[in-house]
């Protein structure tokens, strides 16, 4: 994938540096992210520049409950790996970087590689002042403040648009079911290029802007495959500081995710 192989740098967990752990509650997949030598010593800076030969490497791990001491859980299996790869030449149609996605086994998945790597671009186009890198590192020295940067939305170049609801297939009205005239709509890069987990990745953009404007978001793409976010005024289980969301999911024309959450 992006002429990048799997076996280029298998070892990584044992020889790089970790950075940090991150868990996706959408995937409910527990996320470790390594850096080679270069990629580490870049990163740290808070307007970090990576030069040829950086490279973040990621282990994805399916959880589950310790039966032992259920409310916690821990990681039970390998899911996917990861790479992102600096090569300004290169990969100059995806802002420098080359992306890279194996199974447990070291295999691609069975997805369009061209589509795949286009819609990663398109979700690291959303933190350019980072220089298209999500992760930082974690803070383990407790005596000293986290490396944080300012996250600015406006240089994105995801934008969305009010748009009426005739705009919409009627499967998607239905699953809607609001009373307002328009949604508010997801565009840009995201919209051009996406695949299977870019639906389920956009949802706390959705909720953000859904918070913001107070009204159904959605990333359509068309009527089989769309994310919304609306406010879930049905919803009980809130506390009063709290409001309540629907987040509803299709991917192929079948529903994928319908939950109602507090935030």
């Amino acid at each position: 994938m992006n002429d990048i192989k799997f076996s280029d740098y298998k070892d990584f967990t044992k020889t790089w540096h970790l950075i940090t752990v991150r868990y996706r509650t959408d995937s409910k997949e527990l996320r470790f992210t390594y850096a080679n030598d270069l990629a580490w010593k870049q990163m740290n800076s808070s307007q970090p520049i990576y030069s040829d030969g950086a490279v973040f490497a990621k282990v994805g791990m399916i959880t589950e409950k310790d039966p032992a001491f259920s409310s916690s859980e821990v990681p039970s299996g390998t899911k996917r790996f990861q790479y992102m790869v600096r090569n300004e030449k290169k990969y100059k149609a995806t802002n420098g970087w080359g992306y890279a996605l194996f199974d447990d086994k070291g295999n691609i998945f069975n997805e369009d590689i061209k589509q795949k790597t286009l819609a990663c671009a398109a979700c690291h186009n959303m933190v350019p002042e980072r220089n298209y890198v999500f992760s930082r590192p974690m803070n383990l020295n407790f005596d000293s403040s986290f490396l944080d940067i300012k996250h600015h939305p406006t240089n994105t170049g995801i934008t969305f648009e009010l748009k009426p609801k005739a705009f919409f297939a009627v499967s998607f009205q239905k699953n809607l079911n609001v009373e307002s005239s328009s949604v508010s709509s997801l565009e840009g890069n995201l919209k051009k290029n996406y695949f299977s987990g870019t639906l389920d990745e956009v949802v706390p953009l959705l909720l953000e802007n859904s918070k913001k404007e107070r009204q159904a978001s959605t990333l359509y793409i068309d009527e089989k495959n769309f994310s919304i976010v609306k406010p879930d005024i049905e919803s009980g289980k809130c506390l009063e500081s709290q409001i309540g969301y629907k987040v509803i999911i299709y991917f192929k024309g079948s529903k994928v995710r319908d939950a109602s959450i507090c935030n």
